[in-house]
């Protein structure tokens, strides 16, 4: 939010459309980290339909012509989530029982915001 207070027009556009597509770029990273290393198959399954809607979005804020590529963060190789998706044995189990509905409840949260913004954007619109 700071770095858009004081801009209008087409700078405070550009700005918001370059920090929405790199927070969805790292939002698509975890959410896939949690769907590769998940044992349960309703959060497998709700992960990858959260990744499907932030794709969309991320789609939806390139389609505007206002996302810099050359701005946008480089993907690390061997992220978290390409390891585990790539592990060959299996995960211990997670002794915090709580973590799996916490990671459940932190990706709700964060695709009501998504749907939140695109409502303000598509009535602005």
């Amino acid at each position: 939010m700071a770095q858009l207070s004081g801009l209008s027009g087409t700078e405070y556009d550009r700005t918001f459309a370059q920090l929405l597509r790199q927070a969805h770029g790292k939002v698509f990273g975890v959410v896939a980290g949690v769907r590769a290393g998940t044992r349960n198959e309703m959060i497998r399954l709700y992960a990858e339909r959260a990744n499907t809607m932030v794709s969309k979005h991320m789609a939806l804020l390139e389609s505007t012509g206002l996302v810099q590529y050359d701005h946008l963060p480089h993907a690390a190789i061997g992220a978290p989530a390409v390891t585990l998706a790539n592990a060959t044995a299996p995960l211990p189990k997670d002794p915090n029982p709580l973590r799996p509905p916490v990671v459940a409840f932190a990706i709700v949260v964060g695709l009501l915001g998504l749907v939140s913004i695109r409502r303000v954007v598509q009535a602005g619109g």
